[in-house]
């Protein structure tokens, strides 16, 4: 018995429950899927496996003694760790609604995608709140940007404008460094250069990873 479908989260270990009663030899496989699966015990049937990329896979579990042998599948349907942050917040997985990458659902002025990509929780009152201070001929520009985004493929950009004109930003002269990595949150600052304008704007840009 390969037991229920697990809750799978591309990257992240999903804890398989099968039996294989009387057996004695049992192994877990892969019969399709779009990425890969890593068992790690591929002969226990309760085990984990972690899956390379979201999807709908097949798994079987095959058992054998001296009797002969039989097997049984098991498919999975495996999510992103954005969907999963949708799900544990609005109760789907889909990019609709008050639940859309586009909507602010607290109304902060931060849409749902900033506060994925900045590991917040999109009813509470919080904010990315990233800080710029003046360093010589430099601005530093410090921020956090979520793990599990990052896995995700979601993309960060520090970008300047000095008229806040429209379709003029730039992330040119831009360079970044990691601060910090507490295995759910980096803290980076990016350095940009302060130009010969009296003012210069800064901004974080985060969009959707490119479809492949």
């Amino acid at each position: 018995n390969p037991g229920p479908a697990p809750t799978a989260i591309a990257g992240t270990a999903a804890t398989l429950t099968g039996t294989a009663t009387g057996a004695t030899t049992s192994t877990w496989s892969l019969v399709s899927g779009p990425g890969t699966a890593s068992f790690a015990a591929s002969n226990n049937p309760a085990t984990t496996v972690t899956f390379s990329q979201p999807g709908s896979y097949l798994l079987q579990l095959t058992a054998s003694n001296s009797a002969g042998e039989t097997s049984r599948s098991l498919p999975v349907e495996v999510i992103t760790r954005q969907q999963n942050w949708r799900f544990t917040h609005f109760g789907t997985t889909q990019d609709t609604g008050t639940a859309a990458d586009t909507f602010d659902a607290n109304g902060d002025g931060e849409t749902n995608l900033m506060e994925f990509a900045t590991a917040q929780n999109p009813h509470a009152a919080t904010l990315a709140a990233p800080s710029l201070v003046k360093n010589g001929s430099t601005l530093e520009f410090t921020y956090t940007r979520s793990n599990a985004a990052i896995a995700d493929g979601i993309l960060f950009a520090v970008e300047w404008n000095d008229t806040l004109v429209s379709g003029v930003w730039s992330n040119a002269g831009v360079t970044e460094q990691l601060l910090s990595n507490n295995g759910t949150l980096q803290t980076v600052r990016a350095s940009i250069p302060v130009g010969t304008a009296k003012r210069r704007f800064v901004r974080l840009r985060v969009t959707e990873a490119p479809a492949p």
